[in-house]
């Protein structure tokens, strides 16, 4: 009888209908669950959540009305960055020489960052840690060098663009920490940042309001995807969604310009970033690029103006604008293996003179 019971009908059919009703039901239940949830505290989000090679620049999330079933939410929480990343993982072994590179996505999507455990200078092993944050921001980059510093490095890489200064910077992230934005503005004379300046791209994939993204951010990274996590799926996901719905990217170098406020600004927050890093050395590295850049003439000047403020302040500055050919560039920005091979070669003699001179 047992037998019987348990057997089951091959004929069967399987109805689609109640498998997509069931599987509807749990992920609207699931979502439910998570905007009930209260905020994570601090330090128990640093115990539960993977610790990432870079910031998590989008978390992905379940969205019925986005055409490819996802939502994309930025990450735009200082704590929730750090407590993501490897380097706020235990502290810091003693003979480990502690590199940060902070910038762009120039930094976030490159290659050249995974120097583990190079041993240099006898005992002392180089390791490098990738801190680049999408979107080209100074006051960005100011932010995240002043959490970083409670990590103790040894040296900061700093990949500059033009893009990052003046009235250029995508200020998504600094306007999203008003608190920690403003202390920067009163503490180093910076400029006020205008609301304006906020991208198309936070109100695109502004997510769920009401849902703590800590729990997405635990959710996605440890219990549905663990895999994938820095996936190029996601910056994928994101791309492909964006270009749906602003049309044709415009052509990033067409409009630069350069001007005196943006020299002025620029001054600023070299000092800033020389405040910040006290006496921990800062290699400044103007990134490479494409030769197809118009307005020759704006973009010199701003080199120019890029290195005599970097002699001013106690910055080792190195322009290698020119360094990689257009066929190493995967986009009118970020470099393919073989650019990051060249913008490797190009700094290691830096970065090992900084190690070994002050070890």
């Amino acid at each position: 009888m047992d037998d019987l019971l348990n057997s089951k009908d091959p004929n069967q059919e399987v109805k689609p209908f109640r498998v997509l009703l069931k599987a509807l039901i749990l992920l609207i239940g699931f979502n439910l669950i998570l905007i009930s949830f209260p905020a994570i505290p601090a330090y128990l989000f640093g115990m539960l959540m993977p610790k990432l090679d870079k910031f998590p620049d989008l978390v992905v999330h379940y969205d019925p009305s986005a055409s490819h079933g996802f939502g994309l939410q930025n990450v735009y929480d200082i704590n929730s960055l750090f407590y993501s990343h490897v380097i706020s993982r235990n502290g810091k072994p003693k003979n480990q020489y502690r590199v940060i590179f902070i910038g762009d996505s120039t930094v976030f999507n490159g290659g050249f960052y995974k120097i583990v455990d190079q041993q240099i200078c006898g005992n002392i092993y180089l390791y490098a840690y990738n801190l680049g944050y999408p979107g080209p921001s100074a006051n960005t980059s100011l932010l995240i060098l002043q959490e970083a510093m409670k990590y103790s490095p040894d040296l900061i890489v700093w990949s500059v663009q033009a893009s990052l200064f003046g009235s250029h910077g995508n200020e998504n992230l600094p306007l999203a920490n008003p608190d920690k934005l403003k202390e920067l503005i009163n503490d180093y004379g910076l400029p006020e940042v205008n609301a304006n300046s906020l991208s198309e791209r936070q109100i695109i994939f502004n997510g769920i309001e009401d849902v703590r993204l800590d729990i997405r951010l635990l959710t996605y990274y440890l219990i549905l995807n663990p895999s994938t996590r820095n996936s190029n799926k996601i910056q994928s996901i994101a791309v492909t969604d964006l270009a749906s719905k602003t049309g044709p990217v415009q052509h990033l170098w067409s409009s630069f310009s350069w001007s005196p406020a943006d020299t002025a600004t620029m001054a600023l927050q070299f000092k800033a970033f020389e405040k910040i890093a006290y006496n921990v050395p800062i290699l400044m590295v103007n990134e490479p690029r494409p030769s197809f850049i118009n307005n020759l003439a704006q973009y010199a000047k701003y080199r120019s103006d890029a290195l005599s403020l970097g002699r001013t302040q106690k910055l080792e500055y190195v322009d290698i604008a020119d360094l990689v050919p257009d066929r190493d560039f995967r986009d009118q920005v970020h470099r393919n293996a073989e650019g990051d091979m060249l913008f490797g070669s190009a700094i290691m003699p830096y970065i090992l003179e900084a190690a070994c001179g002050q070890k």
